[in-house]
């Protein structure tokens, strides 16, 4: 005779046992994790305000940078003409209530008519109640019709003043400072 069996449910011991993290490394994981989101929310507002910081100083260094390469151009130009120029080709002044020398007018001949002086085009720069103003054509420095060149409510002028400086050579060399906030 012949026996069969059957069986129903089937079941294996596992010789290995499984593992898992024990209460106390989980309690210790939370509590690292924890630590670091603090620590992370206390120096987040510290490195914005610095970030920004140094996004704003570089923004005013690019924007009086951009003012400061129109007035070289021009100071390079001074005296240009396709005849010799007459008389003074760079006038320094100042608006009433401004520091000395915070005004400078350049002459060149920008369109090569030559000629007289009177065919020379100028090109004013000034400081004004914290603005930096430019016009172009001008004979003064206190005439109206100026520009801002740098926008006071984004950045407050707080120096520009040009120094001429000739040497024994008869070279003329302009220093030029230009600060804001």
């Amino acid at each position: 005779m012949q026996r069969y069996t059957a069986s129903i449910g089937h079941s294996v011991l596992l010789s290995r046992r499984i593992g898992g993290f024990s209460l106390m490394k989980v309690l210790l994981a939370m509590l690292v994790g924890s630590v670091m989101v603090i620590v992370s929310m206390k120096i987040y507002p510290t490195l914005r305000r610095h970030s920004q910081n140094t996004l704003r100083h570089f923004w005013l260094e690019q924007r009086i940078h951009q003012a400061l390469f129109a007035l070289e151009k021009d100071l390079r130009r001074a005296g240009f003409g396709a005849s010799r120029c007459h008389g003074n080709v760079v006038t320094l002044g100042q608006f009433p209530g401004e520091a000395a020398n915070s005004c400078a007018i350049v002459a060149y001949d920008f369109n090569r008519r030559g000629g007289a002086p009177q065919n020379r085009e100028t090109f004013g720069y000034r400081l004004r109640a914290g603005a930096w103003e430019t016009q172009v054509g001008i004979a003064d420095c206190r005439g109206s019709g100026w520009e801002r060149r740098l926008d006071p409510q984004e950045v407050t002028v707080t120096r520009f003043e040009v120094i001429v400086w000739r040497n024994v050579t008869g070279l003329t060399l302009y220093e030029v400072h230009l600060a804001g906030h």
